[in-house]
């Protein structure tokens, strides 16, 4: 709870996340704002048909999960992140680690700096700096 929000009554979950931002190497890049995070877990399905090519039954799997979300660029001072940059959150399902794969740099009249990025649930939260 922030000074900016005092009193929260019934402890209604809303707005958005400060995430510590790391590198691929573990660093820690600062706190960031992240607005409008979006997580789907989706799942997918496998079909098997029978001789002539009908229905004759299915699976369910879950398939890796993704996101988006909107990364404030606190300041011209402020690094902006990068490809590989990781936070770890709970959202609901324990601790995870979610990983930046895609990048863009909307840069609106009137608007402050700010990143859209796509990511992607290392589940096994296990990383590799590069050489």
């Amino acid at each position: 709870m922030s000074a900016n929000n005092p009193y929260n009554s019934g402890n209604v979950p809303y707005g958005s996340r400060v995430e510590e931002l790391f590198n691929p190497a573990g660093a820690t890049q600062g706190n960031y704002i992240t607005e409008n995070i979006n997580l789907t877990r989706p799942g997918k399905v496998l079909t098997r048909p029978d001789e002539l090519g009908a229905p004759n039954g299915w699976v369910l799997t879950k398939d890796f999960p993704t996101g988006t979300a909107v990364v404030q660029v606190a300041t011209s001072a402020t690094v902006f992140p990068q490809l590989g940059w990781y936070f770890e959150d709970d959202f609901g399902s324990g601790s995870e680690r979610w990983v930046i794969t895609n990048i863009s740099q909307p840069f609106e009249m009137q608007g402050y700096f700010k990143m859209n990025v796509n990511l992607q649930l290392d589940p096994v939260k296990a990383n590799s700096a590069p050489a």
